[in-house]
């Protein structure tokens, strides 16, 4: 269990990482002070959440298997 809970605690990090890099490819894409952004927060949750996991799966391939197993309850 807790195998579990540092995988989890791991990819959240990486889910903010994802979601700084979001944030920084969007304000690159408006090329403003970032007032857009919080009107269109809502758009950038599936991305990061995208760049989060791919983040993670780059760097820890085998973790990513576990954390998986331990949500689904195999062992």
């Amino acid at each position: 269990m807790k195998t579990v809970f540092n995988n989890f605690v791991l990819y959240f990090n990486f889910l903010l990482l994802g979601l700084a890099t979001a944030v920084v490819i969007k304000l690159a894409l408006l090329g403003s002070s970032g007032h857009e952004i919080l009107t269109e927060f809502t758009d950038l949750i599936f991305p990061s959440i995208a760049l989060s996991i791919a983040y993670f799966r780059l760097a820890y391939p085998y973790r990513w298997r576990q954390l998986v197993a331990g949500f689904s309850g195999a062992k």
